[in-house]
Formats: structure tokens, C-alpha cells, sequence
């Protein structure tokens, strides 16, 4: 029973923010753009011409698919202590995979910016 209140607790708190948002496609925009204009700042950001004003389709064709594995060096420079990296600023704080794929584990920067998301999405 006491899983179930707050289940639905959550419920009603996700459905009443989602109703207050409408049908989303705006604020997708608006964080498009913030995110965008924060990346635009780092070395990943200057090295595929990236801006705040890029539209998604420019986006795509600048910025390629990559593996995992393809990140590894930009991940060592940033627990190097090399700043903007792959995201703005220094980061301190790193998490390894379980390496399920491939047996590898593979080190993944937790920057500030990530760790206050993933701590807003937990007590919302």
C-alpha cells in the first residue's frame, strides 16, 4: 500500500508538470538551445563549428555518430584535469560502465551540471 501512494503521488506530479508545460515542442526547444549554447563553448563544440543558433538538421550533419569508444581520449584529458572538454568546466567526478558490451569498462566524466540533473530528477 505505501508503495503504491507514492507511486501515484509521483503520478499526479508528473502529469500536473506535464500539463503545465503543454505540448512540450517549446521548452524541447528552449533546452535545445541552452544545451547547445553551453556546448557550443568546448573543444567537442569548436571542433564540429556548433553555435546556440544551429538548427537540428545543421546539428546532425555536423556532429556524427560515434561509439563509446571513440570518447575515451576526451575523457582521459578531462580526468587529466583539462577543462571544456566534452562539456564546459572541470570535472572531478568520473563513473566507470559495467562493461557489459563488450567486457570494458569505460570511464564517463559526472560533471556538476550532470550530477544536479540527476539529483533534480530524483526528488521531483
Amino acid at each position: 500500500p505505501l508503495v503504491r501512494f507514492v507511486a501515484r503521488r509521483r503520478q499526479r506530479r508528473l502529469e500536473a508538470r506535464l500539463r503545465a508545460v503543454g505540448d512540450g515542442r517549446a521548452a524541447q526547444r528552449a533546452a535545445y538551445r541552452f544545451l547547445l549554447g553551453r556546448l557550443a563553448a568546448t573543444e567537442i563544440g569548436r571542433l564540429h563549428q556548433l553555435a546556440p543558433t544551429l538548427g537540428y538538421d545543421d546539428f546532425r550533419v555536423r556532429v556524427p555518430l560515434r561509439a563509446s569508444a571513440d570518447f575515451h581520449a576526451f575523457a582521459a584529458r578531462m580526468a587529466g584535469g583539462v577543462e571544456d572538454v566534452l562539456w564546459p568546466g572541470a570535472c572531478g567526478h568520473f563513473v566507470y560502465t559495467a562493461g557489459t558490451v563488450d567486457g570494458r569498462p569505460r570511464m564517463l566524466p559526472a560533471t556538476p551540471d550532470l550530477q544536479a540533473h540527476l539529483r533534480a530528477a530524483v526528488s521531483a
